[in-house]
Protein backbone atom coordinates (compact mmCIF):
# COMPACT_ATOMS: atom_id res chain seq x y z
CA UNK A 1 0.00 0.00 0.00
CA UNK A 2 1.57 3.59 -0.90
CA UNK A 3 0.84 6.96 0.89
CA UNK A 4 0.56 8.96 -2.71
CA UNK A 5 1.17 12.65 -1.21
CA UNK A 6 3.93 11.06 1.14
CA UNK A 7 5.41 9.13 -1.88
CA UNK A 8 5.13 12.53 -3.50
CA UNK A 9 6.83 14.54 -0.98
CA UNK A 10 9.62 12.27 -0.99
CA UNK A 11 10.61 12.32 -4.86
CA UNK A 12 10.03 16.10 -4.88
CA UNK A 13 13.11 15.82 -1.87
CA UNK A 14 14.87 13.56 -3.73
CA UNK A 15 14.96 15.71 -6.60
CA UNK A 16 15.91 18.83 -5.25
CA UNK A 17 18.91 16.76 -3.48
CA UNK A 18 19.72 16.42 -6.63
CA UNK A 19 20.15 19.90 -8.13
CA UNK A 20 15.87 20.53 -8.99
CA UNK A 21 14.21 23.83 -8.50
CA UNK A 22 10.48 22.85 -7.13
CA UNK A 23 8.24 25.90 -7.43
CA UNK A 24 4.97 25.76 -5.95
CA UNK A 25 2.25 28.22 -6.82
CA UNK A 26 3.08 28.93 -9.97
CA UNK A 27 0.48 28.02 -12.12
CA UNK A 28 1.37 26.88 -15.96
CA UNK A 29 -1.14 28.56 -18.65
CA UNK A 30 0.68 27.60 -21.61
CA UNK A 31 3.76 26.95 -23.45
CA UNK A 32 5.25 28.59 -26.37
CA UNK A 33 8.09 27.94 -28.82
CA UNK A 34 11.54 29.96 -28.82
CA UNK A 35 14.39 30.01 -31.00
CA UNK A 36 16.24 27.70 -28.29
CA UNK A 37 13.20 25.70 -27.11
CA UNK A 38 10.52 26.50 -24.86
CA UNK A 39 8.83 29.15 -22.31
CA UNK A 40 6.37 28.15 -19.72
CA UNK A 41 4.10 31.18 -19.05
CA UNK A 42 2.12 31.56 -15.90
CA UNK A 43 -0.78 33.86 -16.80
CA UNK A 44 0.34 36.17 -14.82
CA UNK A 45 3.96 37.91 -16.38
CA UNK A 46 5.90 35.06 -15.00
CA UNK A 47 8.13 32.94 -17.21
CA UNK A 48 10.78 30.03 -17.39
CA UNK A 49 12.77 29.50 -20.48
CA UNK A 50 14.02 25.55 -20.99
CA UNK A 51 15.09 23.64 -23.92
CA UNK A 52 12.97 20.91 -23.19
CA UNK A 53 8.97 20.42 -21.26
CA UNK A 54 7.73 17.80 -19.56
CA UNK A 55 3.75 18.11 -18.83
CA UNK A 56 2.46 15.73 -16.43
CA UNK A 57 -0.40 17.65 -15.04
CA UNK A 58 -3.25 15.03 -14.33
CA UNK A 59 -6.65 15.84 -14.30
CA UNK A 60 -5.54 19.26 -15.68
CA UNK A 61 -3.96 17.91 -18.56
CA UNK A 62 -7.32 18.24 -20.91
CA UNK A 63 -7.32 21.96 -20.81
CA UNK A 64 -4.08 22.80 -21.42
CA UNK A 65 -3.20 20.62 -24.31
CA UNK A 66 -4.57 24.00 -26.59
CA UNK A 67 -2.06 25.48 -25.05
CA UNK A 68 0.77 23.36 -26.14
CA UNK A 69 2.69 24.16 -29.63
CA UNK A 70 2.10 20.57 -30.53
CA UNK A 71 2.01 19.45 -34.23
CA UNK A 72 -1.41 19.41 -35.67
CA UNK A 73 -0.46 15.70 -36.82
CA UNK A 74 0.40 14.59 -33.39
CA UNK A 75 -2.27 16.42 -31.77
CA UNK A 76 -5.01 14.60 -33.62
CA UNK A 77 -3.37 11.01 -32.71
CA UNK A 78 -3.48 12.01 -28.99
CA UNK A 79 -6.25 9.59 -27.27
CA UNK A 80 -9.37 11.21 -25.44
CA UNK A 81 -8.96 12.25 -21.63
CA UNK A 82 -11.32 11.99 -19.85
CA UNK A 83 -11.12 12.88 -16.36
CA UNK A 84 -13.51 12.48 -13.54
CA UNK A 85 -14.62 13.43 -9.58
CA UNK A 86 -14.55 9.73 -8.14
CA UNK A 87 -15.54 9.09 -4.49
CA UNK A 88 -13.95 6.95 -1.84
CA UNK A 89 -15.52 5.67 1.56
CA UNK A 90 -13.82 4.33 4.56
CA UNK A 91 -15.53 1.59 6.79
CA UNK A 92 -15.31 0.42 10.31
CA UNK A 93 -14.51 -3.37 11.05
CA UNK A 94 -17.31 -5.15 12.78
CA UNK A 95 -16.34 -5.65 16.41
CA UNK A 96 -14.38 -8.91 16.72
CA UNK A 97 -13.43 -8.82 12.97
CA UNK A 98 -9.35 -9.38 12.25
CA UNK A 99 -8.43 -5.91 11.27
CA UNK A 100 -6.08 -6.91 8.77
CA UNK A 101 -7.36 -7.41 5.43
CA UNK A 102 -6.01 -7.73 1.81
CA UNK A 103 -5.97 -5.17 -0.83
CA UNK A 104 -8.56 -6.80 -3.50
CA UNK A 105 -10.33 -6.00 -6.59
CA UNK A 106 -14.21 -7.06 -7.43
CA UNK A 107 -15.90 -6.93 -10.41
CA UNK A 108 -19.92 -8.51 -10.29
CA UNK A 109 -22.15 -7.46 -13.56
CA UNK A 110 -23.14 -4.29 -11.77
CA UNK A 111 -20.59 -2.84 -10.05
CA UNK A 112 -16.41 -2.72 -10.10
CA UNK A 113 -14.97 -1.62 -6.96
CA UNK A 114 -11.75 -2.18 -5.19
CA UNK A 115 -10.50 -1.98 -1.59
CA UNK A 116 -7.56 -1.55 1.00
CA UNK A 117 -6.64 -1.15 4.31
CA UNK A 118 -7.58 2.59 5.25
CA UNK A 119 -4.36 5.02 5.47
CA UNK A 120 -3.15 7.98 6.66
CA UNK A 121 -6.61 10.29 5.42
CA UNK A 122 -8.65 7.94 7.58
CA UNK A 123 -6.49 7.31 10.91
CA UNK A 124 -5.31 3.93 9.72
CA UNK A 125 -8.98 2.35 10.64
CA UNK A 126 -11.22 0.54 8.36
CA UNK A 127 -11.42 -0.50 5.05
CA UNK A 128 -11.15 1.73 2.15
CA UNK A 129 -13.69 1.29 -0.63
CA UNK A 130 -14.26 2.58 -3.96
CA UNK A 131 -16.13 2.24 -7.33
CA UNK A 132 -13.82 2.15 -10.28
CA UNK A 133 -14.88 4.82 -12.69
CA UNK A 134 -18.29 5.82 -10.94
CA UNK A 135 -17.92 9.53 -10.99
CA UNK A 136 -18.77 12.61 -12.12
CA UNK A 137 -17.13 13.42 -15.37
CA UNK A 138 -15.79 17.04 -15.62
CA UNK A 139 -14.02 18.89 -18.28
CA UNK A 140 -10.97 19.17 -16.27
CA UNK A 141 -9.70 19.31 -12.80
CA UNK A 142 -10.44 22.82 -12.09
CA UNK A 143 -14.15 22.07 -12.25
CA UNK A 144 -13.83 19.97 -8.87
CA UNK A 145 -16.21 20.89 -6.43
CA UNK A 146 -14.94 18.32 -4.17
CA UNK A 147 -18.61 17.09 -3.31
CA UNK A 148 -19.30 13.41 -2.40
CA UNK A 149 -21.80 11.97 -4.89
CA UNK A 150 -24.87 10.07 -2.60
CA UNK A 151 -25.74 7.92 -5.09
CA UNK A 152 -22.33 6.57 -5.60
CA UNK A 153 -22.42 6.60 -1.92
CA UNK A 154 -25.68 4.44 -1.61
CA UNK A 155 -24.01 2.23 -4.40
CA UNK A 156 -21.15 1.39 -2.06
CA UNK A 157 -23.17 0.87 1.11
CA UNK A 158 -25.10 -1.75 -0.76
CA UNK A 159 -22.43 -3.61 -1.61
CA UNK A 160 -20.34 -3.42 1.23
CA UNK A 161 -24.17 -5.06 3.11
CA UNK A 162 -24.19 -7.44 0.82
CA UNK A 163 -20.63 -8.86 -0.25
CA UNK A 164 -18.44 -7.55 3.27
CA UNK A 165 -20.17 -8.65 6.28
CA UNK A 166 -17.33 -7.98 8.63
CA UNK A 167 -17.62 -4.12 7.93
CA UNK A 168 -19.98 -1.62 9.74
CA UNK A 169 -22.06 -0.39 6.37
CA UNK A 170 -21.77 3.02 7.82
CA UNK A 171 -19.19 4.76 5.78
CA UNK A 172 -16.74 6.67 9.04
CA UNK A 173 -14.97 8.84 6.64
CA UNK A 174 -15.61 9.98 2.87
CA UNK A 175 -13.37 12.23 -0.15
CA UNK A 176 -12.95 13.04 -3.65
CA UNK A 177 -10.55 12.45 -5.95
CA UNK A 178 -9.62 12.60 -9.32
CA UNK A 179 -9.24 9.96 -12.36
CA UNK A 180 -7.80 10.90 -15.85
CA UNK A 181 -8.79 7.86 -18.45
CA UNK A 182 -7.94 6.74 -21.66
CA UNK A 183 -10.47 4.67 -23.42
CA UNK A 184 -8.52 1.74 -23.02
CA UNK A 185 -6.89 3.06 -19.65
CA UNK A 186 -3.65 2.83 -20.56
CA UNK A 187 -1.19 5.51 -20.32
CA UNK A 188 -0.03 8.06 -22.00
CA UNK A 189 3.56 9.01 -22.63
CA UNK A 190 5.37 10.28 -25.42
CA UNK A 191 6.75 13.15 -26.78
CA UNK A 192 7.38 15.47 -30.04
CA UNK A 193 9.98 18.82 -30.86
CA UNK A 194 10.72 18.89 -26.52
CA UNK A 195 7.75 18.51 -25.22
CA UNK A 196 6.78 15.27 -23.50
CA UNK A 197 3.29 14.13 -22.27
CA UNK A 198 3.18 12.00 -18.89
CA UNK A 199 -0.48 10.78 -18.42
CA UNK A 200 -0.36 7.86 -16.03
CA UNK A 201 -3.73 7.49 -16.50
CA UNK A 202 -6.61 5.32 -15.18
CA UNK A 203 -6.18 5.10 -11.26
CA UNK A 204 -2.81 3.05 -11.82
CA UNK A 205 -0.05 5.31 -12.15
CA UNK A 206 0.85 6.38 -8.47
CA UNK A 207 2.30 2.67 -7.80
CA UNK A 208 4.59 3.17 -11.27
CA UNK A 209 5.83 6.33 -10.53
CA UNK A 210 9.69 6.09 -10.56
CA UNK A 211 9.36 3.50 -13.44
CA UNK A 212 7.15 6.33 -15.27
CA UNK A 213 9.91 9.05 -14.21
CA UNK A 214 12.82 7.03 -15.93
CA UNK A 215 10.69 6.68 -18.87
CA UNK A 216 9.86 10.15 -19.46
CA UNK A 217 13.52 11.60 -18.84
CA UNK A 218 14.63 9.02 -21.42
CA UNK A 219 12.14 10.45 -24.00
CA UNK A 220 13.10 14.14 -22.86
CA UNK A 221 16.92 14.09 -23.07
CA UNK A 222 16.30 11.98 -26.21
CA UNK A 223 17.91 8.57 -24.91
CA UNK A 224 15.20 6.18 -25.48
CA UNK A 225 11.56 5.66 -26.10
CA UNK A 226 8.26 4.78 -24.19
CA UNK A 227 7.15 1.12 -24.82
CA UNK A 228 4.98 1.71 -28.10
CA UNK A 229 2.08 0.74 -26.09
CA UNK A 230 2.34 4.40 -24.33
CA UNK A 231 3.00 5.96 -27.55
CA UNK A 232 0.43 8.53 -29.31
CA UNK A 233 -0.12 6.42 -32.75
CA UNK A 234 -3.35 5.82 -34.55
CA UNK A 235 -6.61 3.91 -33.85
CA UNK A 236 -6.26 0.42 -34.70
CA UNK A 237 -8.84 -0.67 -37.59
CA UNK A 238 -10.89 -3.62 -36.88
CA UNK A 239 -9.69 -6.44 -40.12
CA UNK A 240 -12.86 -7.41 -42.02
CA UNK A 241 -13.54 -11.47 -42.75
Amino acid sequence: MIDAEETVRALLEQAQRHGAQVRTGWPGDRVTATPTGHRLETGDGRTIDAERVVVTAGGWLPALLDRLPLPAGFRALLPPLQVSQENAFHFPYREGVADSWPTFIHRDPAIRTYGLPGGRDAGFRGQKIAEFLGGRRIASAADQDGVVDPANRARIVDHVRHYLPGLDPEPYAETTCLFTSTPDEDFLIDGVDGITLVSPCSGHGAKFAPLIGDIAADIATGTGRAPERFRVRAPEVASRA
